[in-house]
């Protein structure tokens, strides 16, 4: 896939708990040897993004740099946007940048970023969430048997995006029955079960800095295609990904 002869080892464990990967290039006699002890920067992960670079001999993508900016500047941006279709975006300032609360399945869509996780495995787990829920299966109907304790006679499913949370994929559901509505999210296991779920959940939240480049990007740095970044002129806030741009207007 990179075009050029690679030789790599991994390993983890031993005295430290740290894992490693070590890599060679044979054409530039470039060794690449990366180490963590911790789960959240696993350096496989980390490899398969400067590697291609290195490889290429290109300079290697990293993060806009964190820029200091006048709280009034983050306040001055405080507001709900509104994007064409009624979702929302909701931005409060916090001490670390700003907090994107994202209402509906295209704002959740348009703030997903991952270096895990492609569109295709989040469009996989959104169809396995409404399958499941939709299912004759027992799980299905224990589900939503658990549901309408709550709420009812179900009336309405409504997907309402997918977020990248602590590694894992979290895809959000309206349900809606007799009595009222609620937002529920699901994570699936490898065998497409259940594996986490949380009832009256609030709406994703996204963390975003400042940068020297008068942008914000997630707190947490992607690189690489899955990046966006966030812009504000004046009411219109603009959220960019590899695909597309979206727009919302500051309605409150």
């Amino acid at each position: 896939m990179l075009g050029v002869p690679v030789v790599g080892a991994s390993g983890s464990g031993g005295d430290t708990g740290h894992s490693a990967v070590t890599t060679w290039l044979p054409e530039t006699g470039t060794t690449i040897t990366i180490a963590s002890n911790t789960d959240d920067v696993l350096p496989e992960e980390l490899l398969e993004v400067v590697l291609p670079a290195l490889a290429a001999g290109e300079p290697i993508q990293v993060p806009d740099e964190r820029a200091d900016v006048d709280p009034a500047e983050l306040q001055a941006r405080e507001g709900v946007y509104t994007l064409d279709s009624g979702s929302t975006l909701t931005v409060a300032a916090d001490d670390d940048g700003l907090v994107v609360t994202a209402d509906g399945a295209d704002a959740v869509a348009a703030m997903f970023g991952s270096d895990d996780f492609a569109a295709e495995d989040v469009a996989a787990h959104e169809d396995a969430v409404l399958t499941l829920l939709d299912s004759d299966s027992a799980v299905g109907r224990a589900e939503r048997a658990a549901i309408e304790t709550d709420l009812g006679p179900l009336t309405d499913i409504e997907l309402a995006g997918t977020a990248d949370e602590d590694g894992e994929l979290h895809t959000y559901v309206r349900v809606s029955g007799q009595d009222g509505d609620m937002l529920v999210w699901y994570a699936l296991d490898e065998q497409g079960q259940i594996g986490a779920v949380e009832y009256g959940a609030d709406p994703p939240a996204f963390t975003l800095v400042p940068t020297s480049q008068g942008e914000y990007r997630p707190a947490d740095p992607i690189i690489g295609d899955a990046a966006i970044s966030v812009t504000f002129q004046d009411d219109l806030m603009t959220v960019t990904g590899s695909e597309t741009a979206i727009d919302a207007q500051r309605t409150t």
